[in-house]
């Protein structure tokens, strides 16, 4: 492993630990005109295991009463997370311990590609999030999120092999 990707890598490793917990939050969608579009809670595990493996599972529940669980395993590899489910694929990078980039896109619709900016706070207890959208290279709408942590996570949530 070259210098560089391990320094990429222990950059990760420690911006991921950053972000690992529990997080509470709302999204919220707009449009391509400013309008907004949807708006739901969130509660969000994050974990990072002893190895190169990750771990999210997403509940989202909007006011309805609709209820939607995702999750999502990733590995670590080259100094980037590499997220590659039947749902997503996707590929993210640690800017800094606080700030991180993940493009992905869903494989239902791969004309759609989705990036994502997260920043979490130093004190490591507020995490605010945007999802650009682009549909054939075009922006359609934009989510904001912002979430709290309410509590720290360990690995045993990610399943086993």
């Amino acid at each position: 492993m070259s210098a560089l990707v391990d320094a990429q890598s222990q950059l990760l490793w420690t911006n991921l630990h950053n972000y690992s917990g529990i997080w509470r939050g709302v999204y919220k969608y707009v449009d391509g005109e400013g309008k907004l579009i949807d708006t739901h809670e969130s509660y969000i595990e994050k974990c990072i295991g002893l190895g190169p493996k990750y771990f999210q599972r997403n509940t989202y529940t909007w006011p309805d009463g609709k209820k939607e669980v995702h999750e999502f395993e990733g590995v670590l590899s080259d100094g980037k997370l590499i997220l590659d489910t039947g749902r997503i694929y996707g590929e993210y990078v640690a800017v800094d311990p606080l700030h991180g980039f993940l493009s992905f896109h869903y494989k239902a619709h791969p004309e759609s590609h989705v990036t994502e900016m997260m920043h979490v706070s130093a004190d490591k207890k507020i995490c605010n999030r945007s999802w650009m959208w682009l549909k054939d290279g075009k922006f359609f709408k934009v989510a904001l999120m912002h979430e709290e942590k309410i509590s720290e996570l360990t690995p045993d949530l990610i399943p086993a092999p």
